[in-house]
């Protein structure tokens, strides 16, 4: 009966031990490699509207604001997981450069005449920071 009793106890503890790890660890840094994902996205298919003025105003609008709510996602998700130090985790310094060049990408949709350049550094610094690779031709 005793024995009974403490693997129960035992098994409850761990069970309840990985769920506090799974709340607290697992899940806010899958959240926060989705923000990672959606902002990979946003920097290919939104391309040609932080590049070009030759694109529809609303095109330039949509993406424009995208950035800039990927801008917020990514420091709101980057929070819950700052605690970890992970050395797969970007730095704080890190997220906010990273930060800073999606809300200067998203003023700079339409680019001026400068800006073209400009927003192809961001994207450099976003990619970078963030650890972001895709393919270039």
């Amino acid at each position: 009966m005793e024995q009974a009793f403490w693997t129960v106890l035992t098994g409850t503890l761990v069970f309840a031990l990985g769920k506090i790890i799974e709340s607290l660890c697992v899940q806010p840094y899958i959240s926060y490699k989705k923000v990672i994902g959606e902002i990979t996205y946003q920097l290919i298919f939104y391309a040609q509207a932080y590049s070009s003025k030759m694109v529809k105003k609303e095109l330039h609008e949509e993406a424009s604001d995208t950035l800039r709510k990927s801008a917020s996602r990514l420091q709101a998700y980057f929070n819950p997981i700052e605690w970890m130090h992970l050395w797969f985790v970007p730095s704080r310094n890190d997220v906010d450069e990273a930060t800073a060049s999606l809300i200067g990408l998203s003023n700079g949709t339409p680019p001026r005449d400068s800006e073209a350049r400009d927003n192809t550094r961001r994207v450099n610094i976003i990619r970078k920071k963030l650890r972001i690779k895709f393919y270039e031709e």
